[in-house]
């Protein structure tokens, strides 16, 4: 039988600070946190790095960074090195371009998918990744608060209620306003 020490070994813990984690790669491609003080160097690096990863990986053209096919006259011309100094620059040029784009609000939430929507064809290569680091949940908070508003709604008194409806009385009550707007908008299309 292992004992906690051995387990510890094996288990892969991330660390929230870790400068090339997702948890700062995630908040660098926030563009409502990439400006943050926490978020260094190492951190754009390890974002560089990946993305020229998925770039070499890809057979996508990125302006005038399209793969040059095996033996042809350009790739005896263009060596690996030019296009990985290329990719490298373009990757610069696209990070440069997203740290002056303006700043969301912190507290919507929404409009960090609408700008990697609009800013998709002028920020091709930063788009995948936020695409792979966007998606994670940075904190525990709004499953606690769903289990929490599901508590509330399966007590002792409604025992007796069907799985569904608990979850269809859970689902309305946390997605409330949404409904009453949605109801709204519905109403003045009539």
């Amino acid at each position: 039988m292992r004992n906690k020490s051995e387990n510890l070994k094996t288990f892969p813990f991330i660390s929230i600070t870790d400068p090339s984690g997702p948890y700062m790669k995630c908040m660098a491609l926030d563009p409502r946190y990439k400006r943050r003080q926490c978020i260094s160097a190492a951190t754009w690096k390890a974002i560089k790095d990946e993305a020229a990863e998925i770039m070499s990986g890809e057979q996508m053209e990125f302006g005038d960074l399209r793969p040059v096919s095996q033996g042809s006259l350009a790739s005896l011309l263009d060596g690996p090195k030019h296009v990985q100094g290329r990719v490298m620059c373009a990757i610069d040029s696209e990070i440069a371009q997203f740290l002056k784009t303006a700043d969301l609000p912190p507290d919507d939430a929404r409009k960090v998918l609408q700008f990697w929507s609009s800013n998709s064809s002028t920020l091709p290569i930063l788009v995948k990744l936020a695409q792979k680091y966007l998606c994670i949940q940075p904190t525990e908070v709004p499953s606690e608060r769903l289990f929490s508003e599901a508590g509330r709604v399966y007590c002792n008194s409604r025992a007796s209620l069907e799985p569904g409806l608990v979850s269809a009385l859970v689902f309305v009550h946390d997605n409330d306003e949404d409904l009453i707007r949605y109801r709204a908008m519905m109403a003045a299309k009539q």
